[in-house]
């Protein structure tokens, strides 16, 4: 049965439920609009999903995810259609693999708003490592956010592996336009996923978040572009991305100079441990930071800078070890 409403068209399955939609003019098929923004493949260990990735990254980069009448997304007419793939895997960047991909400068490419990024795809291995609510209020990672906000405008696509739906961050997730819930039965000859279609731009809003539809893909061909076991750790990349606010102070002589808020911090703190006090919270260290600079820093950055410093969190409270080690 077909139904139309206001120039769209509804297709209903065979079982009422599931539904295709073609738009523009009533009876003629538009043009398939790509879904430009996050993708998310996520799965438990051994799922396939950056595998999965690595499939559809390797068929933009090498121009074969066209329009149906063969060019790229872009509209550009002449436009071979083929996306640079930026990543934080080192194994696709190697003459090994074939060196297809980029190597991923975090603070250059997700931070820096100059970084003109087009026909670019960002994949991010266990993005849960970088976007997780643990690391949410970290100013590095709102910089990272803020900037994947921007570049969704570009044709630029953020796309990111995880183990688990829950533990990426809520902003990341209410951008994702389609989600791969993966899993692999044969070790990765093929791999087979649930396919969310969610913030899409192109879908009325009640066409968002429908049953999932399930497909398949050959992948054993994909398997010699990366090296599976190679392991992620965004300690080095977090370090490289710590701009943290500073603000400029006068000193005795009437010098100018940058100081960082961690400084600004450490200088507060050291009087106080000096003077013997053994607990103090970050509404009090705020207060006096504000005094004395007139500046007001956010408390989620304080609690994470005594915590980072190695006080012991007590219900609000952190406990100044005034003793060393023997």
């Amino acid at each position: 049965m077909t139904m139309t409403f206001k120039g769209y068209k509804f297709a209903s399955g065979k079982d009422g439920r599931r539904a295709t939609m073609t738009w523009g003019t009533p009876g003629r098929k538009q043009p398939y609009v790509p879904p430009f923004g996050t993708e998310l493949f996520l799965g438990p260990k051994g799922a396939g999903k950056t595998l999965l990735a690595i499939k559809r990254a390797r068929e933009y980069n090498q121009g074969k995810r066209l329009l149906p009448d063969g060019t790229c997304h872009c509209g550009v007419s002449d436009c071979d259609g083929k996306w640079a793939v930026y990543t934080n895997l080192v194994s696709p960047t190697m003459d090994e693999y074939g060196a297809w991909a980029h190597p991923l400068d975090l603070a250059g490419d997700m931070v820096d708003a100059e970084s003109n990024l087009e026909h670019v795809i960002i994949l991010i291995d266990e993005i849960t490592q970088m976007f997780n609510s643990r690391r949410s209020m970290m100013g590095e990672v709102i910089q990272m956010i803020h900037r994947v906000t921007l570049i969704r405008k570009n044709l630029v696509m953020l796309w990111g592996t995880g183990i688990s739906w829950d533990w990426i961050d809520l902003r990341i997730k209410d951008q994702a336009s389609v989600a791969f819930n993966c899993w692999t039965p044969n070790q990765g000859r093929t791999v087979w996923a649930n396919v969310h279609q969610l913030a899409n731009g192109h879908l009325p809003p009640h066409m968002r978040k429908q049953r999932p539809v399930t497909k398949w893909w050959p992948t054993e061909s994909t398997k010699r572009f990366y090296n599976h076991r190679e392991t992620i750790n965004f300690a080095a990349d977090l370090q490289q991305l710590r701009t943290e606010p500073a603000i400029f102070v006068k000193g005795p002589e009437g010098t100018t100079k940058e100081v960082t808020f961690s400084e600004i911090l450490a200088d507060e703190l050291v009087p106080i441990i000096q003077n013997g006090t053994e607990e103090i919270t970050a509404d009090q260290l705020i207060g006096m930071i504000q005094e004395r600079y007139d500046i007001v820093m956010a408390h989620p950055y304080v609690r994470d800078f005594l915590i980072g410093s190695g006080f012991q969190n007590n219900n609000g409270k952190f406990k100044i070890l005034t003793k060393g080690p023997e």
